[in-house]
């Protein structure tokens, strides 16, 4: 039975004594980064679509017959460039007869001049009458005036002949075509339409808060087709669609630009640095990180953090978060940094 005792005393003797400290520096083992090495920039979209702002229908300007259109549709004009031609035949000819006319009334002038001058030197002689001489005053003056009148006949005879070419008024683009080679025209009939090319603007629809927050950033990028060009923003429309809930955003172009018509998305920063979704955890409800600091982890709510999104932050960038581990922490454990 002794053996027994002794047992007994030993286990009571070990109940007794106080356990071993534990060391002040075990603690959940994780690995932590700083919010610089992770952080992404935020960058929203929405549609976008090049409009020019100058569009203009290209019409006739006489009646006569389209002699050639020597331009397609999705050709690209110059300031200038015969657009079309009309049958001029007509007009060339009235001009001829206009001028005609006009040399003719000059001759008379002359002579009407020559002749009054004659009146005026007999009159000073008494060879001439007084009614003479005022005839020959009037028809002077009346060839005068018909010459002014034939002159400008002359100028609107050459106007159509030069109206029988149409011209592109500025650099632009055949976005359609509507004439044809042989069709009888009126004034006022369209044969294309033109587009600039030069004033081109970016014409974006955004959600309220994606309006505001383009108008912080100012600075965006358009991408259609693998390529991107860089914009500005002009113009948020201060009224909304009521059918669509958006807002009409307007941006310029900075250097070269797509033609009228594309269409594609324009990108912006919505925040400089933002947490990566994979990084993000689930505490009592709320989307946030835990950041390490005095040997403990500390769990930070993002209130703006959207499940399987980016989360924009304000924290410091040599904020350091947990990674490996973070899964098992609660807001106040120490942690113990491994590498």
């Amino acid at each position: 039975m002794r053996p027994v005792r002794y047992c007994l005393l030993a286990l009571t003797l070990f109940a007794g004594a106080p356990l071993p400290a534990a060391d002040e520096d075990d603690g959940r083992p994780i690995t932590v980064a700083r919010l610089a090495d992770v952080a992404i920039p935020l960058e929203r979209s929405a549609p976008a679509e090049v409009e020019a702002l100058t569009r203009t229908t290209i019409a006739a300007r006489l009646a006569a017959e389209i002699d050639s259109i020597p331009v397609e549709t999705g050709e690209r004009v110059a300031a200038g460039d015969v657009l079309a031609r009309l049958d001029c035949t007509d007009f060339e000819d009235a001009l001829a007869q206009a001028e005609a006319t006009l040399d003719e009334l000059e001759a008379r002038l002359r002579l009407a001049g020559i002749r009054l001058d004659r009146t005026e030197r007999l009159r000073r002689e008494n060879a001439a009458s007084a009614d003479q001489l005022d005839e020959a005053e009037a028809e002077r003056n009346a060839l005068r005036a018909n010459l002014r009148a034939q002159r400008t006949r002359v100028a609107m005879a050459r106007r159509d002949v030069e109206r029988c070419s149409v011209n592109a008024p500025f650099d632009g683009l055949i976005t359609a075509r509507t004439g044809e080679r042989g069709a009888y025209v009126q004034p006022g009939t369209a044969l294309m339409e033109l587009v600039s090319t030069d004033r081109l603007e970016l014409r974006a629809l955004l959600t309220d808060g994606d309006a505001k927050s383009l108008e912080a950033t100012g600075n965006a990028t358009f991408r259609a087709g693998g390529e991107r060009w860089s914009v500005s923003l002009v113009t948020i429309v201060a009224s909304a669609d009521s059918a669509s809930r958006t807002r009409e955003a307007r941006l310029a172009f900075e250097g070269a630009s797509p033609i009228p018509g594309t269409a594609g998305r324009v990108h912006w920063t919505a925040h400089p640095r933002s947490i990566p979704a994979d990084l993000l955890i689930r505490r009592d409800g709320a989307l946030g990180v835990f950041i390490i600091a005095d040997g403990r982890a500390r769990f930070r709510s993002l209130p703006k953090a959207i499940e399987g999104r980016p989360a924009p932050t304000s924290l410091p960038a040599d904020t350091r978060l947990a990674v490996e581990g973070r899964y098992g922490l609660h807001d106040g454990d120490r942690v113990r940094i491994i590498e």
